[in-house]
């Protein structure tokens, strides 16, 4: 049998892909056995390729006896084993020296030979024969049988054992660094087809498992038992490629090898260090050699295997997975673009081919991202706001950190604060209770857990303390002194500076300021020429380092200079003018002012004073609205801003007030008149000042003046000439003020003529006078009217002394005035005399009617004639009746006094008893004490004879009361017409009041048709009592009519003691009821009796004057038991009765 014995160098060929290996570890020398099973294996096929160059292999052909044991085969025939299969063992043999026919194989147990009979071939050199067996693995025989002529010549026998069957699922089962167990499962691969239960269908007796690298590493074996199923190869190189050859074996036949290839784990690095890291980087460092030195490997020997190094992380954070290369012989590796602060699971692996070692993990955190723009975003003199921010990476999320550490070192005390964390977010934060003054560094250190980014720095001083407080000492026109002072920290140590800084600005801008320095010690500082007025503003600052504090500061104007002159323009009752000049400096621009206020005060507490302000280009004011007569004190300040000047004063009183209505009374005499005055409304309240008055008067020959009180509003002045026209003025006084002079004139009434006669006839009156015995009289006014009216009849203007006046009415009372006049004055009062023309017959009386009352009374009406002419004492009513040549006459008289005169003034009488059926002519006429007057126009009434069909139910009867007083109320039954066509008429109502005596009292009834009328008539008759109870209330009337006579009694007695004049008192004797008509009669009777004429002949004028005026009086001496007294004033007449 032919082998081929193959020698291995020291590194490992490359082998084909078509033949099958069985590696054989011997003790000396390392040799692989390739037994080619397919016709197209051969020595060609174990060539080295290997591009390292590796070593040629030798290989060497040798017989080797397949089974020394093996019966021998008959002369000339030695067979040889030839490579056998799982399936097929042959043998060989050389052509026999003798000759053959054929060759008979046979094989043993359930071989059969391939071919049984095989001819002899005189051209072959070499015959083979073939069994094919069952079992593989197990041992057969072959015998050769040689056949010559059909006889059987020799034979030849041989052991052949079939190759065992090699296993089907060899795997890797797993592998380390240096070991690698394989597995497999030989029994399923064994139960051949066909084959009974429980016969073993393929035979052999261990495994053997050769290994080498395929860097040409020595070959190695290892052997398995025959049940086992794994087995791990120990002690390989990490990282080294190994090539498993695993047989199976049968005695000394191998199966065909299943070859497996497997990598054993590169081994990890011992010493992956970080060596550096920064912000977005780490540098990782190893040291590999000294671990892959394995004990006992000879120098220079590599005991372990890698290409590479693989570097693959990942964020704490979830990150992508990412990885970096490191080459074979690299010792470090820097793996960048990582994430500032984050923290990064580092997986280091060495790898050989497509195996990885262990790995070997490491854990970083960069270094987090320092801060950018590290400022002072603001500060004061205790605490400092830092900001910062982090790079735009940082903020678009590609960073990571958890806070920052902020410390700081203050520069003059050194002291060094602990650091302050930070939360992550913020990107300011403020450091308080500094020294004010005091320099800081700040540093700033992004945290990302115990990871520092570099620290980032800024120095800062911060402000110091202001001075607390900045106050103006003392100042004037041109100096201000500041004082100041630290806060007592400040003064305790407790703050840092170096000085102050001091400076001022003025408002003007012609002016420039100025700033000083002073020492760190001093509190005070005085500028000097300064301008006068000017608003200068101080500003303070504490200085440390190139740090000033909060500037303090304070405004104060330098005084104002005052003006240099303050005087009175002009004044009056309510304005004074006020005017000043200002020095020539300041109004050369050397002093600055805004305005002048000027103020005033007076004494009236019912007023205030007043300040008001001035534009600074005035000169002057004027005060209106002040209070006449006062005294007002004025100040002037010139003022700049706030500041006032000193103050320039001036005392000024206004005029005084004038009055009004200063005039002259009306009841001005001849030689007196009452000078009345009035203050004017303002001043009725306290709206002025005064203290005095001052009248002065002028006339053509005397003059004088009187002085009043504040409070008089009146004076009287005497002893003037009558008729002269006298110049009054007025002026207010209020201590050494004078108002304006208020004038008026007033013309004296001038004396009245004396020694007036009147000569009287029946038309006419003749009035005679004599001139006044001093004064001036330029005419005298002349005038007439009925006593006892108003109405002016006739006046005369006359210049002598004598006037006449005529057309009168007779029997008329007159009165005649005679004034005096001086020049253009008015008739104001004059001399009055009363007198009466003689009388004369009257007229017929008017509205003269008859009416028939009954068939024997008529009713007689009547008025007054239109000319009196003189006073009527009566009317009478004569009456002639005739019938049938019989006459019936008479006459009826009615008195002409009030109670027989109606309202209307008609007089109704009634003449009775007269003749029914006789006509009567009736004339009324009326007498005076000149005689009958002329008769009104006869009038005829014919009386019926009959009666009226329609009487009155009854006639009231005559009635008698009496009673107390001098009227009284009288009732009675009233009586009914008993006919629908006549009307009743009465004189009077029951329950009228009647006076004292008899009253006839008629009803009639008149028919309509016929215009007759039944009279009925009764008498009411009213007496007095003879005595009658006192009241109290009479009581009461009786005091205060006797109380009244003494006060009017005590006055006029009064009035004649002051005058030294008489007042006597005309005598009326006429009834109580009719004492008020004094224009109808002089008395109740006035018949033109004795009386009455000696009445009028005896009347005198008298002058009688009534406190300081005088009146003209007309008295009538009669002898009655009453005095009364008429007084005609003015043009009218006012009448006081006094008993």
């Amino acid at each position: 049998m032919s082998q081929q014995k193959q020698i291995w160098g020291k590194h490992h060929p490359t082998l084909s892909k078509d033949c099958s290996r069985v590696v054989v570890m011997c003790n000396v020398a390392e040799i692989m056995l390739h037994h080619c099973f397919d016709e197209n294996c051969s020595t060609r096929d174990l060539e080295d390729d290997d591009r390292q160059g590796r070593m040629l292999v030798a290989f060497v052909q040798t017989d080797v006896r397949a089974n020394t044991t093996a019966n021998p085969v008959p002369a000339g025939v030695a067979l040889t084993a030839l490579e056998p299969s799982v399936s097929r063992v042959g043998a060989s043999w050389l052509k026999s020296s003798g000759r053959v026919d054929l060759f008979r194989v046979e094989c043993s147990q359930d071989a059969e030979p391939v071919d049984a009979s095989i001819p002899h071939n005189e051209s072959a050199a070499t015959y083979e024969a073939f069994c094919e067996v069952p079992v593989p693995g197990a041992l057969y025989s072959m015998t050769v049988t040689l056949v010559r002529s059909n006889v059987s010549a020799s034979l030849s026998e041989i052991d052949l054992r079939a190759l065992p069957r090699s296993v089907g699922s060899l795997v890797v089962y797993d592998y380390g660094t240096d070991s690698v167990e394989l597995t497999w499962d030989l029994a399923n691969q064994c139960e051949a087809e066909g084959c009974q239960i429980g016969v073993t269908c393929c035979v052999w007796d261990s495994y053997n498992i050769s290994y080498s690298t395929s860097s040409g590493g020595s070959l190695r074996a290892v052997s398995a038992g025959r049940n086992d199923a794994s087995k791990t190869v120990s002690g390989l190189i990490p990282g080294e490629e190994y090539y498993f050859s695993f047989v199976a074996i049968s005695d000394k036949e191998r199966s065909a090898p299943r070859n497996i290839t497997q990598r054993t784990v590169p081994r990890s690095v011992e010493s992956l260090v970080v060596y550096d890291y920064g912000t977005d980087s780490v540098e990782l460092t190893w040291d590999l050699a000294n671990q892959c030195e394995a004990e006992g490997c000879q120098i220079g020997v590599t005991c372990c295997v890698w290409d590479s190094y693989d570097i693959s992380y990942s964020t704490s954070s979830g990150g992508s997975l990412r990885a970096v290369s490191a080459g074979q012989n690299d010792a470090s590796k820097t793996v960048s673009g990582l994430i500032p602060g984050e923290e990064y699971y580092f997986s280091f692996v060495a790898i050989s081919d497509e195996e990885r070692s262990a790995p070997r993990n490491i854990t970083q955190r960069t270094e987090p991202e320092a801060v950018v723009s590290f400022n002072i975003q603001e500060y004061t003199t205790s605490d400092v706001d830092l900001g910062w921010n982090m790079t735009a990476a940082c903020n678009a999320g590609n960073c990571v950190w958890t806070g920052f550490s902020i410390s700081f070192k203050a520069d003059t005390t050194g002291y060094a604060s602990t650091p302050t964390t930070v939360n992550h977010d913020r990107t300011h934060t403020v450091v308080d209770s500094l020294v004010p003054g005091e320099e800081y560094t700040f540093e700033i250190i992004v945290e990302s857990y115990d990871e520092d980014s570099l620290p980032v720095t800024k120095v800062q001083r911060l402000a110091p303390t202001p001075v607390d407080s900045l106050t103006i000492q003392d100042y004037s026109t041109n100096h201000i002194n500041l004082v100041w002072a630290m806060s007592s920290a400040c003064d305790g140590g407790d703050c840092v500076w170096s000085q102050f800084i001091v400076s001022y600005t003025p408002n003007n801008p012609r002016y420039t300021g100025g700033t000083t320095t002073v020492s760190k010690t001093r509190r005070a500082i005085q500028f000097d020429s300064l301008m006068p007025g000017e608003e200068y503003i101080f500003e303070i600052a504490v200085v440390s380092g190139e740090e000033r504090s909060v500037v303090k500061t304070i405004r104060q104007r330098t005084t104002p200079k005052p003006v240099e002159s303050l005087t009175i323009q002009d004044y009056s009752t309510n304005y004074i003018n006020l005017v000043w000049a200002m020095s020539s400096a300041c109004d050369g621009g050397d002093c600055v002012w805004s305005q002048f206020i000027v103020s005033y005060t007076h004494n009236n507490p019912l007023y205030y004073g007043g300040t008001t302000t001035v534009s600074e280009t005035e000169r002057a004011i004027k005060f209106g609205s002040l209070i006449p007569g006062e005294v007002y004190r004025f100040e002037i300040a010139v003022g700049s801003g706030e500041e006032r000047s000193v103050v320039k004063t001036i005392t000024q009183r206004t005029a005084p007030e004038s009055v009004v209505n200063f005039t002259v009374h009306d009841d001005y005499t001849t030689t007196q008149a009452n000078i009345e005055w009035a203050v004017k409304g303002e001043c009725e309240y306290g709206g002025c000042v005064w203290d005095r008055y001052l009248i002065a008067y002028s006339g053509s020959d005397t003059s004088g003046s009187e002085s009043r009180g504040e409070n008089e509003v009146t004076v009287t002045l005497d002893n003037l000439v009558p008729g002269d026209l006298y110049n009054f003025t007025i002026t207010v006084f209020s201590v050494d003020q004078e108002s304006w002079i208020e004038k008026t004139s007033q013309r004296m009434r001038p004396a009245e003529a004396t020694g007036i006669v009147l000569s009287p006839d029946s038309r006419q009156i003749t009035a005679n006078w004599l001139r006044p015995d001093a004064g001036l009289v330029t005419d005298y006014l002349v005038s007439i009217r009925k006593t006892y009216s108003e109405d002016i009849l006739d006046n005369q203007e006359v210049m002598g002394t004598t006037a006449s006046f005529e057309g009168l009415a007779p029997g008329v009372s007159y009165t005649v005035r005679v004034c005096s006049r001086s020049v253009d004055q008015i008739c104001m009062f004059g001399l009055l005399l009363a007198t009466s023309t003689t009388e004369e017959p009257p007229s017929e009386p008017q509205e003269f009617m008859v009416g028939i009352a009954s068939n024997t009374d008529v009713i007689v009406e009547f008025s007054p004639p239109a000319e009196p002419n003189g006073i009527i004492i009566s009317y009478t009513i004569a009456y002639v009746g005739t019938l049938d040549g019989e006459r019936d006459e008479g006459s009826s008289t009615v008195p002409a006094n009030k109670q027989t005169e109606s309202e209307s003034g008609i007089y109704q009488t009634t003449i009775s008893d007269l003749r029914s059926g006789y006509t009567y002519n009736f004339q009324v006429y009326a007498s005076n004490s000149a005689g009958d007057g002329a008769a009104a126009g006869a009038l005829e009434q014919q009386l019926e004879e009959t009666r009226l069909l329609t009487d009155i139910d009854f006639c009231p009867d005559s009635t008698t009361v009496i009673t107390c007083n001098n009227e009284e109320s009288v009732t009675w039954e009233t009586p009914t017409s008993l006919s629908s066509e006549a009307f009743l008429v009465s004189s009077h109502s029951s329950g009228d009041l009647f006076q004292l005596g008899t009253t006839n009292v008629f009803y009639s009834v008149k028919a309509e048709q016929s215009g007759n009328a039944e009279v009925c008539d009764f008498r009411i008759t009213v007496q007095k009592a003879d005595s009658c109870p006192v009241t109290p209330y009479l009581y009461i009337a009786i005091l205060i009519a006797s109380v009244t006579i003494l006060v009017i009694t005590f006055l006029l007695g009064i009035l004649k003691i002051r005058h030294g004049k008489r007042a006597t008192l005309s005598v009326d004797d006429r009834p109580a009821s009719d004492q008020g008509n004094q224009r109808r009669s002089l008395d109740d009777a006035n018949d033109g009796d004795t009386n009455d004429q000696q009445a009028i002949a005896m009347a005198q004028t008298y002058t009688t004057t009534v406190g300081d005026e005088e009146y003209a009086d007309t008295i009538y001496n009669t002898s009655g038991s009453c005095t009364s007294l008429y007084q005609t004033i003015d043009e009218s007449i006012n009448y006081d009765t006094v008993a």
